[in-house]
């Protein structure tokens, strides 16, 4: 995925993950408080934007570490103690979310990603090109990093998750009614 496409993805997967957990987001962690709920809604949304093209900055070989499970992992160990505190909560849930689903949306691309890297390698052709050696799981390849044909989908995906956002506004106000 290209730049703008991780950013858009990485909104509509971290609207629709917190839509899911609306009542856990609202009565944990928020107290029943919407004010609460909606800045750890639109900080978590934000922050899973920023973060959602890090894997690919932060790389020097791509399709590295920094392309495996483990930094959420090792983000999701560190960052635990911060999860009780309402202001943190968005920053750390955007924070996991937005690798996460950087990890997940690359997962599809025809060259796939080591989850496990090291432990899982990539095979290298002579033209340059790399594919996730072994067993992909369920991620099967659905598109070619740079293809043109895709390039409406940011788009998409950006109305899918302003349309996602505004259904976990909706569902908070619901909570607060019963």
């Amino acid at each position: 995925m290209l730049k703008k496409t991780h950013r858009a993805f990485g909104f509509l997967a971290s609207s629709l993950t917190l839509a899911a957990c609306t009542p856990l987001l609202y009565e944990g962690v928020c107290g029943g408080d919407l004010m609460t709920a909606t800045t750890q809604m639109i900080l978590a949304d934000g922050v899973a934007v920023l973060v959602s093209t890090w894997p690919d900055r932060l790389e020097i070989i791509h399709r590295g570490l920094s392309h495996s499970i483990w930094p959420v992992f090792l983000l999701g160990l560190a960052l635990v103690p911060l999860l009780t505190h309402p202001l943190w909560f968005g920053v750390v849930l955007g924070i996991l979310l937005g690798w996460f689903f950087h990890l997940f949306g690359d997962a599809f691309s025809t060259a796939g990603i080591a989850w496990f890297y090291p432990f899982q390698k990539y095979k290298r052709y002579g033209s340059g090109a790399f594919v996730v050696k072994g067993f992909r799981g369920p991620f099967l390849p659905l598109y070619k990093v740079g293809d043109e044909s895709f390039s409406f989908m940011p788009a998409v995906w950006w109305v899918l998750g302003i349309l996602a956002f505004l259904f976990l506004w909706y569902r908070l106000g619901e909570l607060i009614i019963d």
